[in-house]
């Protein structure tokens, strides 16, 4: 091979390997308070999340993290999550603490055009829609369907379609038989005004009272 063309091809491989690692879809920070950590590091603005990242809160702690221009979540205090946005999967699990979504539009490298979020006792399968969760132990947590479609799987139990133009929220409680159960919930732990505050942070409008399509 001739030192041109073995430049060429190099040039080349520099290029696809370039344009792959700008098309996988990673977060990254919009806003931080408090005591935050990636992977036992502290985090700042600016900083980029992605695959396998564990992130922890502390009780003052708050993050805001954006991946595809137009989808912003935010872990509050007391929290751990495992982030993995990659290409093939968008999904975070929330292990403990609460996450707040403004979604937009989801996608991922694979066409899949869904976000998951797993809890120990269910999983919700997302879109574009804007909903709170609040993993309260590990046997409880609190769900909300704010604004938009949710699917959610409660462990042993029967997978459900959720739509909601404003606010419609369940406790998820693991019984001693290992099933799920689905109970009908008020609005609490979150509000309109706080997941207006975190739809801000990147010029986005929740259309509240909006019957989703």
């Amino acid at each position: 091979m001739t030192v041109r063309r073995f430049t060429g091809v190099m040039i080349l491989l520099v290029g696809l390997l370039a344009s792959a690692f700008a098309q996988t879809p990673v977060g990254t920070v919009e806003f931080v308070s408090g005591d935050v950590r990636v992977n036992g590091e502290f985090v700042d603005f600016g900083d980029v999340v992605g695959a396998g990242d564990w992130v922890q809160t502390g009780s003052d702690g708050e993050v805001d993290v954006v991946f595809d221009s137009v989808n912003i979540f935010r872990l509050g205090p007391n929290t751990v999550a495992v982030l993995n946005l990659g290409e093939s999967r968008q999904s975070v699990d929330l292990k403990v603490g609460t996450f707040a979504a403004v979604f937009d539009r989801v996608r991922t490298l694979s066409g899949r055009g869904t976000f998951d979020i797993m809890t120990p006792t269910t999983a919700g399968g997302v879109r574009g829609t804007s909903f709170f969760m609040n993993v309260i132990d590990s046997e409880t947590t609190y769900v909300c369907t704010c604004n938009g479609i949710l699917e959610y799987s409660p462990s042993g139990a029967d997978s459900f379609l959720d739509r909601a133009a404003e606010h419609s929220a369940y406790y998820m409680r693991r019984g001693e038989d290992g099933i799920v159960s689905v109970e009908r919930a008020p609005e609490v732990f979150h509000s309109n005004a706080a997941l207006n505050q975190v739809a801000a942070q990147i010029d986005l409008i929740i259309p509240w009272g909006v019957d989703p399509e």
